[in-house]
C-alpha cells in the first residue's frame, strides 16, 4: 500500500504523532499523582489518573474541575515546549484550526494558532478520549460499586 504524497496527510500524521506522545506523557505524569486523591483511601483508587478514569467513565464528581484544570495545566506545559511546526500541525485539526483552513487565503490571520484551542483539543481528542477506555481491577471495581 502506497500513500500519495500530501500536505494534510502529512500534517494530520505528524500532529497525530505529537497528540500520541503528549497525551502518554501527562497520563504517566497523573498515575504518578497520588497525594490528596479526592475519592479517598476507601475506594482503592492509587493515584489521580485512576479518578480521572472513573470520572468519565461513570460521572463527574464536584471534583471534577480540579481535575480537568491539572489535565490542562499539564497539557499546556508540554505544548509549550513543542516546536512551533508540531504546535501549528495540532492547531490545524481543531475546529478553529479547520475553519481557518475554509477561509479565503488573502483574508486569512498569518498565525492564528491558540494555545487554548490546541490544550483543549488535547484534553477532548486523546487524554480524556484514553481515559474512556482505560481499565485496571481498581477502576472495574470502584465502577462496579456505582
Amino acid at each position: 500500500m502506497t500513500d500519495e504524497l500530501s500536505e494534510t496527510v502529512i500534517v494530520m500524521r505528524l500532529a497525530k504523532e505529537v497528540c500520541q506522545r503528549i497525551a502518554r506523557k501527562v497520563v504517566r505524569e497523573l498515575q504518578q499523582l497520588t497525594n490528596g486523591l479526592q475519592s479517598g483511601d476507601d475506594f482503592g483508587l492509587k493515584n489521580a489518573w485512576d479518578e480521572i478514569c472513573v470520572q468519565i467513565q461513570g460521572e463527574e464528581s464536584y471534583t471534577w474541575d480540579a481535575y480537568d484544570l491539572t489535565v490542562k495545566q499539564m497539557l499546556c506545559a508540554e505544548v509549550s515546549r513543542l516546536a512551533q511546526h508540531e504546535q501549528n500541525s495540532i492547531w490545524l485539526q481543531t475546529k478553529e484550526g479547520e475553519d481557518w483552513i475554509c477561509e479565503e487565503e488573502d483574508s486569512r490571520e498569518s498565525n492564528p494558532a491558540v494555545l487554548d484551542d490546541i490544550v483543549e483539543y488535547l484534553s477532548s481528542e486523546y487524554v480524556y478520549d484514553m481515559a474512556s477506555d482505560w481499565t485496571n481491577p481498581r477502576i472495574r471495581k470502584y465502577l462496579s460499586w456505582d
